[in-house]
């Protein structure tokens, strides 16, 4: 009895120790993906191209390394980086990360599929449909849409990617009005 016993011991000892080599721990594509887009939000190209180069895996090593700086930059270009906001979704293989844009505050979700071995390489980046938190989409009053207007576009005209002027108005009645960047006088 014994000598079964041990060799019972004996075999779930192999199998933990099999089972340790493939599984995988299901937050290592969130941490994977909450690390690049720390890198993304940096807007710091040569920052990226290390990442790249020690976190992504061969598959997507196989693609120009220009492709990624665009993909990056392309991003950074549109929010000034992200905030992540949470897991939208997971599971063992990938994780869908709900960002928060932090130019124009709108929602963004990101797709992240890593290797299914150890160093767990990214294998895969993809935009996903954001589901916002429940309390993004609130009712405001006119004077809540004024000051969310006022904040939004003061955000855009700092960035420099917004110049010009501005009138909301609601059943014929101005809400907000404001001119943003400087006039061009030739």
């Amino acid at each position: 009895m014994r000598q079964i016993f041990r060799s019972f011991l004996l075999f779930l000892a192999s199998l933990t120790a099999v089972i340790g080599v493939f599984a995988q721990d299901p937050m290592v594509a969130e941490r994977q993906g909450r690390a690049f887009i720390e890198a993304l939000s940096t807007g710091d190209r040569s920052k990226i191209r290390s990442f790249v180069e020690t976190k992504f895996g061969s598959e997507m090593l196989g693609m120009p390394m220009q492709q990624h700086l665009t993909f990056a930059s392309n991003h950074y270009d549109i929010s000034r980086g992200y905030e992540v906001v949470g897991v939208q979704e997971a599971d063992p293989n990938g994780t869908t990360l709900l960002l928060k844009n932090k130019l124009t505050g709108l929602y963004a979700a990101m797709f992240f599929s890593v290797e299914d071995k150890a160093p767990f390489k990214i294998k895969g980046i993809g935009g996903r449909p954001p589901k916002a938190p429940a309390a993004a989409n609130r009712t405001l009053d006119n004077t809540a849409i004024s000051e969310e207007l006022k904040g939004f576009l003061k955000r855009l005209a700092d960035a420099d990617v917004f110049s010009g002027a501005v009138l909301l108005a609601k059943d014929g009645v101005p809400v907000y009005k404001a001119v943003y960047g400087t006039e061009v006088v030739q």
